[in-house]
């Protein structure tokens, strides 16, 4: 692996999902365009997201970054509901679809806590407030 955002499980797990997605939604039909444009939009975001803020300096850009991953994790949720209660996907597909984005944002969540320990512990305290 090149860049070291590639070995982080999330950003694996996320470009799984955006694989899938994609495959999923290849073949839709016209009237399905917006879901399906909105479902790769999300999805494909979460781990451009991660590397995105992989690659800023300071912590607090980078948990920016992190956090628009997660709401795009959580975006992606309604328009799956919408796709398996138009019956665009499988109940197998949707529920499996579910487990990993649930499994994407548990692994978020641990990449925000240790993106804000790390940045307590290391940024200087600010002027005028209690050490």
């Amino acid at each position: 692996m090149r860049f070291m955002f590639q070995k982080l499980v999330v950003y694996q797990e996320g470009g799984r999902f955006a694989c899938e997605i994609l495959r999923l939604t290849a073949n839709l039909k016209p009237r399905h365009y917006a879901l399906g444009d909105q479902l790769r939009r999300a999805a494909m975001s979460i781990s451009a997201n991660i590397a995105e803020g992989w690659g800023r300096r300071h912590p607090k850009e980078k948990l920016q970054f992190y956090r628009v991953a997660m709401a795009s994790a959580y975006e992606c949720v309604p328009h799956l509901e919408f796709a398996f209660s138009d019956n665009l996907i499988l109940r197998a597909d949707y529920e499996r679809l579910l487990g990993t984005i649930d499994r994407i944002i548990l692994l978020l969540n641990g990449l925000l806590k240790s993106t804000q320990s790390y940045t307590k512990s290391t940024l200087p305290p600010r002027p005028n407030s209690p050490s």
